[in-house]
């Protein structure tokens, strides 16, 4: 009986080591498991939080689209007021002297002094200019499987007020075009067409006279149009 007795310690010994090690064993895989789920947690917050950066990456760059493809709609004085980070960011840049800048592989476009020329977001915009008259240059190309003049011509103007489309006295075999934008600018396109492959040299103005833009659109072309040299 003593003997039996003198075990009875050991015994409960035995058991409290089994208990607090069963504890032990519990309490470090419940933090394992709150581990895991502060990382399963932690990874959601940061996918979550990648999509809202790029979600307002793609709005910024959108917000910034849509403001370049209008920019030249503001007045010179304002577009020559922009910081020069703004400049960059819609395209657009202020030649300080007469420059001519590729236009094809045969052509060069002369750039005149102090006009803003612009490289745009949108893919069939080929580059713009704008006077400090408040002249506006758009010059598109593209191919279309529609091969309708008035239909290409108004998808470059989407979102832009539109009216009065009209074809205009031809240019030889060139045909052309009269617009406006709104009720204040009147519009002048030269079209350059080629099967599938189309050209509109747009003119923009506020202040001319539809007879003067149309021959303001003319002379910058013919002066402005360069063949390459072997020396250019």
């Amino acid at each position: 009986m003593e003997e039996q007795d003198n075990r009875t310690p050991s015994i409960w010994r035995i058991l409290l080591y089994i208990f607090f090690i069963t504890m032990i064993l519990f309490k470090m895989a419940n933090k394992c498991q709150r581990k895991q789920q502060n990382e399963i947690i932690n990874a959601e917050r940061a996918s979550k939080q990648q999509q809202l950066l790029e979600q307002k990456q793609q709005n910024s760059e959108y917000e910034a689209r849509k403001i370049s493809n209008n920019i030249f709609y503001y007045s010179y004085a304002y577009v020559d007021q922009l910081p020069a980070y703004q400049k960059e960011k819609y395209g657009i840049v202020k030649v300080t002297k007469d420059s001519l800048i590729n236009f094809d592989l045969q052509t060069k476009i002369k750039c005149p002094k102090d006009y803003y020329f612009q490289k745009n977001y949108d893919e069939s915009l080929k580059m713009a200019f704008k006077s400090k008259e408040d002249l506006n240059i758009f010059i598109y190309d593209f191919t279309s499987p529609n091969t309708h003049i008035g239909d290409n011509f108004r998808a470059t103007k989407k979102g832009k007020d539109l009216q009065n489309v009209k074809y205009d006295e031809p240019i030889g075999k060139l045909k052309t075009l009269s617009y406006n934008i709104g009720s204040r600018t009147n519009g002048f396109a030269i079209v350059f067409q080629n099967e599938n492959y189309i050209m509109f040299f747009e003119f923009e103005s506020g202040s001319l006279s539809p007879a003067n833009l149309r021959q303001k659109g003319i002379s910058f072309i013919t002066n402005n149009l360069k063949a390459k040299t072997t020396t250019n």
